[in-house]
Formats: C-alpha cells, structure tokens, sequence
C-alpha cells in the first residue's frame, strides 16, 4: 500500500497509483464550508470546535484528525492561515453561526451586527468592508460588485517582504509537517519522491521544488528582438520560474553574454556599444515587456 506521498507522486507522473489521492481543504478551492465540516465532525464523533480559516467564504480549517479518518493526501501550507495557528486557542473568536452552530474566527477577525442581523466583515481599522452576510446566510458576499466602477489598477501595490520572524514559523511547520505527516503540500510539482521532497531536510515555503520563496530566481536565456514598436505575442517566452517574482521588484539584473555576440569577447562588446561599423549605433536602450497577473488572495 502507498504513502500519500508515493501516491500522489504517482499519479503527477500519469502512472496507476493503488487508489485515487484524496484532497479536502489542501486548498481553500478544495474546502468545505464550515457548518458543513460541523455535521461532519459530528457524524464521525469529533467533537472539537470548528475553526474558521476564511471568514469570508466561511471555509473550515480542516483537523488532522479529520484528514486521517477520511484518509485524505493532501495538508494546506497556507501563509495566511499558519499564524493563527501558533496562537492559543483563547485567541481565536468565538461566534454562533444563523443555524446555531459555534465556530472560532481566525484572531483578529472582526464581525459587526446591523439593524437587520445582518453580518458585516471589519476592516483592521474598524472600518467597514464590502462583505455582508445577510441574516440567515451561509458566507459573506463582496457588496462590492455591485457599487460599478470595476478593479481600480491604482489599488494594486507590490506584496511586501515577509518578516524573518513569519519565515521561520513557516519554516517550522513546514517541517514539522513533513516529518510529522505522509501528507504532501498542493502545488509542489511532478518529482516528489525522485527529488527534493524526498531528502530529509526539504521544507516547503523555503525550499520549494519550484526554487525557494525568498531566493534570486535565474531565468535561462531568451532571445532578444528588434522593437517595431507593437506588441508581439509570437515573440514571448514564459516559464514558471518567474512564478511569485513581482514586475514591481528593484532588483532585476539583465546579463548579456558577450560570447553569444560574437567569439571576441571585447569585440562583441564593442559591437553592442557602438554599433558594428563603430559609429556610434549600439544599442541605445532594451525594453522588458511583462505580461502580468495577481492573486486575489483567495
């Protein structure tokens, strides 16, 4: 019988593994919401609190306990939900859902009660936000969507470096995780156990199979193009290394090879300065286009 590892692993590769990998709340994408999860747990006679890790979709951190009795494969590596979990349990907010089902908040979560028993998310500041939960409902919807006016660009900003102290409490139950548990993190790529992940001193987050989180990222090399002044798809390269790199980032370094240009190398770099007659016509300026996206955060 295979490790969740072993099967995962083999079923990334295409092969048969000896039963189909199970996920339950490895992402938010694959959770369950958490009155849900209550009745779950109920039904198999856990009788924990239930935790809330995504107030606003009112996703359930799902228990070990909960993964091992469904024989689940996958564990969630979540930066945003791992804080939380180093605080007490006394931390977390206590609530009564409509249904009268009681769940713990994430700390810090703050949940206001209008007129009509509608449920309204706080901002950190206190001020309000754009998710209601109308009375009665089951999660918070985004009122947002409905005041027009779209994404304001102007409200994107680059995410701001992680604090030492965070990194290593991920680096903690990273490992912890791994040597504690067969489960395998979502997302680490097709070489589980021909790889990295299986030497004993991997950790996710820091040492990921995609190249770590917080380290200089080398891209191989691309050709360069003459600028005709629009746009041209065909002339795009991509790859996942650059996966997590911010275009807003001030360290970008650019290395042209000058043995790529010609066999002399201070003759290719002649050439790139000046021109190739030496009259001055080098190259005068290099453009870097970047085709971009963002996470919401979900």
């Amino acid at each position: 019988m295979m490790n969740s590892r072993e099967r995962v692993a083999k079923t990334l590769r295409h092969e048969m593994p000896d039963r189909v990998p199970i996920d339950l709340g490895g992402l938010k994408a694959s959770g369950i919401a958490g009155i849900a999860y209550d009745r779950l747990k109920k039904c198999i006679g856990i009788n924990a609190p239930t935790k809330i890790m995504d107030a606003r979709f009112m996703i359930a951190l799902v228990e070990d306990e909960v993964l091992r009795r469904l024989h689940v494969d996958v564990k969630p590596f979540d930066v945003t939900v791992i804080p939380a979990l180093a605080q007490p349990e006394d931390a977390w907010v206590p609530k009564t859902l409509y249904d009268d089902t009681d769940v713990l908040f994430m700390p810090g979560t703050r949940i206001v009660e209008d007129a009509e028993k509608n449920w309204m998310l706080q901002n950190a500041d206190g001020s309000l936000s754009s998710y209601k939960m109308p009375y009665g409902g089951h999660y918070f919807d985004d009122t947002s969507f409905d005041q027009g006016g779209g994404i304001d660009p102007a409200k994107f900003a680059p995410v701001k470096d992680i604090p030492d102290e965070q990194l290593a409490l991920l680096a903690s139950h990273a490992r912890q995780m791994y040597e504690q548990t067969e489960a395998v993190p979502p997302g680490v790529g097709d070489d589980l156990d021909a790889g990295q992940l299986a030497q004993p001193d991997w950790i996710p987050l820091i040492d990921e199979v995609a190249g770590g989180f917080a380290a200089i990222r080398k891209f191989a090399s691309f050709r360069a193009y003459h600028d005709s002044g629009t746009f041209d798809t065909s002339q795009m390269c991509s790859s996942s290394r650059l996966i997590g790199r911010s275009i807003w980032n001030t360290q970008w370094v650019l290395i042209i090879p000058a043995s790529t240009l010609h066999s002399d190398t201070d003759h290719a770099l002649e050439w790139f300065i000046n021109g190739v007659n030496g009259d001055g016509n080098g190259v005068k300026d290099i453009k870097l286009l970047f085709q971009t996206y963002s996470y919401s955060g979900n």
